[in-house]
């Protein structure tokens, strides 16, 4: 028997993130996409199947306020959560010696928030 689950998947709006969110809407799952950057995950939305079963709730990972504003959109909207999928976050191209605590605050972030810097 087939049992659907529902996802949260952080950096949903690009990379891996998308990526993920797609294969589970395929598989019929509900996916509440997330991202930091409002815009850039409506215009992601809005190629994706209008009948597909997608929340979407531009929210930062690093803000515990967002954090409890997207848990409110799960138990609103979904009732559940079965998988959290965190795929926030871009990759800092120098030596880690030299990662100050802005540097590695902002790892944990987004990737459109990333690209929009």
């Amino acid at each position: 028997m087939h049992q659907t689950r529902t996802l949260v998947i952080t950096g949903a709006a690009g990379g891996v993130g998308s990526v993920l969110a797609d294969r589970f809407l395929n598989n019929g799952d509900t996916v509440v996409a997330t991202d930091t950057d409002a815009d850039v995950l409506a215009q992601w939305r809005g190629r994706r199947a209008a009948d597909a079963k997608l929340l979407t709730a531009a929210a930062d990972v690093c803000s515990e306020a967002d954090c409890g504003r997207l848990a409110d959109v799960v138990r609103e909207e979904a009732g559940r959560l079965d998988v959290l999928s965190d795929c926030a976050g871009f990759f800092p191209i120098f030596p880690s010696e030299e990662m100050t605590s802005a540097t590695g605050a902002r790892s944990s972030t987004s990737t459109s928030q990333a690209r929009s810097s």
